[in-house]
This record gives structure tokens, C-alpha cells and sequence, in this order.
């Protein structure tokens, strides 16, 4: 539901069986690719090229300055939504198990982290383990926790899909008031 020319400015082209996503490091160098030939990814799926998996829009951190809050979510369509419908800060995880992809210096200095659970059982897993990996790299900062399943669908995209760019805004922003504050000393083992 992201327009196309929107996706090609952040470097994503069309091969064939699908699409090839760059994952660019802090200074815009890429590194590994996924390549997607599903709509969903436990469907079709696969890295390409060498180097460690990073989390998905570290180089658009680079750009921005004072960041105050960023979401953390899984995937790189919820980012490209919340970058498309309100230049919104966020990162993506490339899957619900893969936190330690998350590094210390990702999260150094924003103020609050939110944590979108998406409304299924790689949400929880998702939260679970990004709690788990805050605690281990020693996350100072406020972290929230924004429940997709309060909105009826699985995931950011899908409630931009549903609504549209306009009331996603909305949505989005009441999501976000229906935070919960979370405690990662309490939340993790």
C-alpha cells in the first residue's frame, strides 16, 4: 500500500520474483539485502550479500538530529509506513526472534523507546526478546509498549492499509496514548 516512488527513494528495486531491500549502516553503506518474493515474509524471505544483519533505516538516524522517541517494530513495511504517513521515527527489526541485532550505540541518547507488539504470537515473542536484549545492552532510557491488537489488525501496515494516510495519523497517535509504560529491570528475566 506504499506508493512505489516512495520505496524506490529508499533504495528498494524490483527483481526477479520480487523485491530486494538494502539495509543500509549509520553512513548509508549497504550491507546485506533481503530479498522478498512474498507479501509475507515466513513465505519468502532470504538474505543476500555478506556482513552482519543491522537493523532496517539506521541511516535515516544519521539524518535526524535530537531524536526524543522512536518506535521499534518488526519488519521494514511498518517503517516505511510510519516514514510515509508522518515522517515518524523508526527502526526495524528484521524478525519477532532477532533483537541482538539491536546495539547500544542504535538507541544512544533517545529519550523513550516504543515498542510495537503486533497482534499475533511473533508479537509477544517480538516484545519479549526486545526487552530482554534493552536490559542487556543497558537501556536507560522510558521504554512503552503500543498493543496492535487494541486496533483490530496485525500490524502498522495493515491499520495505514485499512485507513488510509490521514486517519492513520490519527490512529497512530491515539495508539500511541494507550501506551504501556513497562519496566525492563521487572520485564526481563
Amino acid at each position: 500500500g506504499i506508493p512505489v516512488e516512495f520505496l524506490k527513494k529508499l533504495g528498494i528495486k524490483e527483481v526477479n520474483n520480487g523485491v530486494l531491500i538494502p539495509y543500509f549502516d549509520t553512513n548509508g553503506k549497504p550491507g546485506r539485502q533481503r530479498k522478498r518474493t512474498h507479501i509475507v515474509a515466513t513465505e519468502g524471505s532470504y538474505w543476500e550479500g555478506k556482513g552482519q544483519i543491522i537493523p532496517y533505516g539506521l541511516w535515516l538516524m544519521a539524518e535526524m538530529d535530537m531524536i526524543e522517541e522512536l518506535a521499534i517494530v518488526e519488519g521494514e513495511s511498518d517503517p516505511w509506513t510510519l516514514w510515509y504517513c508522518g515522517n515518524y521515527h523508526a527502526l526495524g527489526i528484521p524478525g519477532a526472534q532477532m533483537a541482538k541485532v539491536l546495539q547500544a550505540e542504535h538507541v544512544k541518547g533517545i529519550e523513550r523507546l516504543c515498542l510495537i507488539e503486533e497482534s499475533d504470537k511473533g508479537g509477544e515473542a517480538f516484545v519479549k526478546g526486545m526487552l530482554t536484549r534493552l536490559n542487556e545492552i543497558g537501556y536507560q532510557g522510558e521504554i512503552r509498549i503500543a498493543k496492535m491488537e487494541e486496533t483490530g489488525v496485525k500490524d502498522i501496515n495493515d491499520l495505514y492499509r485499512k485507513l488510509g494516510k490521514e486517519k492513520f495519523k490519527e490512529a497512530y497517535h491515539i495508539l500511541l496514548s494507550q501506551v504501556i509504560p513497562t519496566n525492563i529491570a521487572k520485564e526481563t528475566p
